[in-house]
């Protein structure tokens, strides 16, 4: 029943990854309970079987045993488990010395309120120095302070660069199949983290950010998969898709971020069926198992706007043959769903970037060379130019002379551009140039005296300046979106 793993690479002797200044931590504390002698089965192959009555002990010595100096040993005890197993008592003290450490307790306070336990959490985490590495031992915390102690851990964690290596439990109240007269030692440290996992896609799910996700599956690649080549070679193709869709996401690069995005399905489908299989349902790799489903609905949810343009293409194209058209279907121009899942998440001048190349999709031709992914319409920078005279022109037909330009990108775009309707070049030219007052004040205008006056007007009225962006942007994609629609 017992988990006998071989230790990470980070469990090692001396921790190869740590600095000079960093220390390795063993952080446990004991209550006020009779305990009695108990023998307690290895975590790891390392490790030996030892018997004691205080499991802080056995486990410290399971360690020192197995290679790992540890430099620094934290004991807390209330002030009722003091007088009970310290003050006047010499087994616990006596058994820290003997395995090379001077220990004076910490002492703490059972919280009495919900106030109190903020209290302790900053209390112990206050202990603890930059670099450190953590093995934390919660066995004897009184009922809730384990707990306490393991939020203490992950506050350290992030405000001091602290590694937790560990968290043990001995288990005392459950008997091992194999060997009746021991006990098994859990390392919890897994189950914790299923919150960062969690975390780490809600930021995929909420942001389209897919970074931190890759980063958790690249350090159980060089973690507990790292002697396993069919599991690490499966993890490193899946955090390689996962970086390749954020690269893509950045840049907004649709053909790419298309590819990505099937590669990190492939990656996704190949994964779940090795866990599947997997003979051992005792390992990190279960915490993947629970969190893959939900990463693939929303690998799929954003493969299908990515992918939508490339069905209604087939179709459009089988059906008609007109080259004029409008490009709609077109895999070259992104599609208008996108814009709105970028707004969702936050991604304002992505979006906006992203609808001024939708916009422009309106004027080119669906048979032309425009239609390749790997031949991209020209950029808006090319377009933008002829967009802000037209927005200012005086003549009502909004047309241009394509004799007054050399550029071949901006000849093309002329022709169809003078093709359209009358209404069409109108309100595109209003909404170009509305996208683009826009994207300059989300580039430039948010230090601007008159943006802080009107933010702070919005604030005095519960209003949020980004929420308010947010609503003028959805109403400029559906804006585009209904125009597209009426010119189709």
């Amino acid at each position: 029943m017992s988990d006998q793993r071989q230790p990470t690479q980070a469990a090692r002797q001396d921790h190869p990854l740590r600095s000079a200044s960093s220390r390795t931590v063993f952080m446990t504390s004991v209550g006020t309970g009779n305990y009695t002698p108990t023998s307690y089965a290895p975590l790891h192959t390392t490790e030996a079987t030892l018997s004691g009555s205080f499991f802080p002990l056995v486990r410290l010595e399971q360690l020192q045993q197995s290679g790992i100096r540890i430099d620094q040993v934290l004991l807390f005890l209330t002030h009722e488990a003091r007088h009970k197993h310290w003050d006047g008592h010499t087994e616990l003290q006596d058994g820290f010395r003997r395995l090379g450490h001077q220990v004076d307790p910490i002492m703490i306070t059972a919280p009495q309120n919900e106030g109190d336990l903020y209290t302790l959490v900053e209390h112990i985490s206050s202990h603890f120095q930059e670099n450190d590495h953590l093995y934390l031992d919660i066995t004897l915390a009184f009922r809730a302070l384990g707990y306490v102690f393991t939020t203490a851990a992950e506050l350290g964690g992030m405000t001091k660069n602290m590694q937790i290596t560990e968290i043990s439990y001995g288990a005392f109240e459950v008997s091992d199949q194999d060997h009746p007269n021991r006990k098994p030692i859990w390392d919890l440290k897994h189950v914790v983290d299923i919150a960062e996992w969690t975390s780490a896609y809600r930021r995929f799910e909420r942001s389209g950010d897919p970074l931190p996700f890759a980063e958790l599956v690249e350090v159980l690649c060089a973690g507990e998969c790292s002697d396993q080549s069919d599991a690490a070679d499966l993890l490193t193709d899946f955090s390689t898709s996962l970086r390749e869709v954020a690269d893509s996401l950045i840049v907004l690069n649709i053909p790419e971020l298309s590819l990505s995005l099937q590669s990190l399905d492939q990656s996704l489908a190949f994964l779940t069926n090795y866990i599947d299989d997997y003979e051992s349902k005792q390992s990190a790799l279960s915490i993947l198992r629970l969190m893959l489903p939900k990463l693939r609905e929303t690998v799929s949810e954003l493969s299908t706007i990515i992918d939508e343009p490339h069905q209604s293409d087939s179709s459009s194209s089988s059906s008609s043959s007109s080259s004029s058209s409008p490009p709609f279907s077109s895999p070259s121009f992104p599609p208008i769903d996108l814009c709105q899942w970028l707004v969702e998440r936050g991604r304002l001048l992505s979006a906006v970037g992203l609808l001024r190349e939708s916009l422009m999709g309106i004027f080119y031709d669906p048979q032309s060379h425009y239609v390749s992914p790997s031949s991209p319409p020209p950029p808006v920078r090319k377009i933008e130019p002829l967009i802000g005279g037209i927005g200012h022109a005086t003549r009502q037909e909004y047309q241009i002379d394509p004799s007054r330009f050399n550029d071949e990108d901006q000849h093309d775009f002329i022709t169809w551009w003078n093709a359209r309707s009358e209404t069409t070049r109108r309100a595109s030219a209003k909404l170009f140039s509305q996208i683009s007052q826009l994207r300059n004040k989300l580039l430039h205008g948010w230090t601007s005296k008159a943006h802080q006056e009107q933010s702070q007007s919005m604030k005095s009225k519960g209003k949020s300046s980004l929420s308010e962006t947010k609503k003028t942007l959805t109403s400029l994609i559906k804006q585009v979106e209904q125009l597209r629609g009426s010119e189709g």
